[in-house]
């Protein structure tokens, strides 16, 4: 919907119009995530700014808003997608509203709940909240980690933003690296750390979690986590009712908006189930899906064009070549804001930008269904193979010679499983199964970061993998491109397979009814009736170009490092 930034004052401000000054050169560093309009507010602590991209409430949902009689100040990026359904609660708890905006909600739930009153939103969002009677800041971070937010502590001060540059830039500081950022990202394409940046002085606010600030005390708390144990045995009959329902709320929720709505249809599973669930909630569904010059696997524009039309959806495509992919590199690092080495960022920027020349401010895309329903084969593969020869080495460990030539029979007759299972855990998720044991390899986990906070011994590695899977790659790699590119082209990304609800659901579930061995089975399952045959049953790809559009642009160098070195200067 916008950026926001903000600047706390441990003691009362004297220099007021240096921030004021401060602001204006933020929201104009970041202006295309908000070319509607921008506002601005402060008082003897706390400035405040945003610029705006109009979604909802287009002729009176103006930021910061203001609820005059309780001194509370705050401004939003992002949307609250049950805004209507807190509306009515808050109407009928005498709470007079003055806009359309989703965002008034939230300082009235404040007033109600006081800090818990985030476990009432649903959505993506960036918050900064001045409670001006008793003093205290709060900065919070959806859920899942949509929408960045980042901040600096000074001497004197704390400042907050949607970028990271910004705050580099206007404050003037200098790049402090941290090298084992860089060096995570040079070896994983992303960074794996939920908190640290590329540069020692900036931190990111982590998702699920507010920051309080009171004086010149910055307190965290964590107000969501992923579910950490599986408590839900239902019937399958019953959980696969269960997720449709959940999947379609969150995509009838996304679908609010006063401007028109597109979905991203590559032609998979994850984006089909949206559009086709679409249908049910909008009379017109407009699908846009993106190609390559020349015959590429890669291509799904066939099967999306073949839904499209059996479905009646609104079509558009783009084809990109081998130089629009090349342009395409170097339009979006401006935007980028992190080092991000995903080849799909590519194809992504140039579909954001076709989105936006086609009048979306809005568009929906199937992030997450991978990292909820079990969709990474490598993972599944890699996970399956570390469960099997940790109960291999349990079955042998402690056994005398003549006890273990007893077990001769057996693993004769599972050879070829060993041999296969072997195979897969010396893949290159080869590092991760060892980083999620019990036992710390010193090396690898110094050289890429401890994944162990995601590992529960009482769990099974699959669960244990797509823990962090979640926790990591979702929010630092999918949903970070999902934001910086969609907004470096004024386009805000909806995302429905994050909703808390279906995940807090899914993630409760008896894990024998969501994990078959084969990938996405679940979904595919719940989906069976809604979806086309040929769309569940269809081979996975990857959004990953043509690797002579990789190699042409990276040439001899990894494509990381070709990143890497757009925003890391050495003297």
């Amino acid at each position: 919907m916008c950026g926001v930034n903000g600047i706390y004052n441990f003691s009362v401000n004297e220099q007021r119009s240096t921030d004021l000054k401060s602001l204006e050169a933020m929201n104009l560093e970041m202006q295309y995530r908000g070319p509607d309009g921008q506002g601005f507010w402060q008082d003897d602590r706390v400035s405040m700014s945003m610029v705006r991209l109009s979604i909802i409430g287009l002729e009176d949902g103006q930021q910061p808003f203001h609820f005059e009689e309780k001194k509370l100040t705050w401004i939003c990026n992002g949307e609250i997608y049950n805004y209507l359904e807190l509306k009515d609660l808050l109407e009928a708890k005498g709470y007079k509203f003055k806009t359309h905006s989703d965002c008034e909600v939230i300082a009235y739930l404040y007033d109600l709940h006081g800090e818990d009153f985030v476990d009432y939103l649903e959505g993506m969002f960036a918050i900064i909240l001045w409670d001006g009677l008793k003093e205290e800041l709060f900065v919070v971070r959806d859920r899942v980690g949509l929408k960045p937010l980042y901040y600096s502590v000074f001497s004197d001060k704390i400042v907050i933003s949607s970028e990271l540059k910004t705050i580099q830039k206007v404050f003037k500081i200098k790049n402090n690296y941290d090298y084992k950022i860089i060096n995570d990202i040079a070896n994983n394409s992303y960074p794996i750390d939920r908190k640290k940046t590329i540069n020692k002085e900036i931190l990111r606010v982590e998702p699920g979690q507010f920051l309080k600030v009171t004086g010149s005390k910055v307190e965290k708390k964590t107000y969501w986590q992923l579910p950490q144990e599986r408590t839900v045995f239902s019937s399958q009959e019953e959980i696969d009712k269960q997720v449709l329902q959940y999947l379609e709320q969150a995509i009838e929720k996304r679908l609010r908006s006063d401007v028109p709505v597109a979905i991203m249809l590559s032609g998979g599973v994850d984006s089909s189930a949206i559009a086709c669930i679409a249908q049910k909630f909008t009379h017109e569904v407009n699908v846009i899906s993106v190609g390559y010059e020349g015959d590429h696997d890669c291509d799904e524009r066939n099967q999306a064009k073949r839904l499209s039309d059996e479905k009646g959806f609104k079509w558009h495509e783009v084809t990109l070549g081998e130089f629009d992919y090349e342009k395409a590199f170097e339009d979006y690092l401006n935007y980028l804001d992190e080092p991000i080495g995903d080849v799909a960022a590519i194809a992504n920027w140039a579909l954001y930008k076709k989105i936006r020349e086609l009048g979306f401010k809005v568009v929906l895309n199937g992030t997450g269904g991978d990292e909820l329903f079990f969709g990474y084969e490598p993972h599944n593969k890699a996970a399956e193979a570390y469960e099997f020869i940790n109960k291999l080495i349990m079955r042998i460990k402690g056994k005398g010679l003549k006890r273990l030539c007893l077990e001769g029979p057996w693993f004769l007759k599972n050879s070829k499983k060993i041999l296969h299972n072997l195979r897969n855990y010396r893949n290159i998720y080869n590092f991760e199964a060892h980083a999620l044991s019990e036992k710390k390899f010193d090396g690898e986990l110094n050289s890429v970061g401890s994944f162990s906070q995601y590992y529960a011994r009482d769990r099974r590695d699959i669960d244990n993998f797509y823990h962090r899977l979640f926790n990591v790659w979702l929010p630092n790699n999918c949903l970070f491109l999902a934001d910086k590119l969609g907004m470096g082209n004024s386009v805000e990304v909806r995302c429905p397979f994050t909703d808390h609800t279906l995940i807090d659901y899914v993630f409760s579930v008896d894990l024998d009814l969501i994990y078959t061995g084969e990938a996405k089975a679940a979904l595919k399952r719940v989906l069976r009736g809604t979806v086309p045959s040929y769309i569940l049953d269809a081979p996975k790809r990857g959004f990953t170009p043509p690797e002579e559009f990789i190699s042409l642009l990276s040439k001899t160098e990894k494509y990381q490092v070709k990143v890497l070195k757009e925003f890391v200067q050495y003297d």
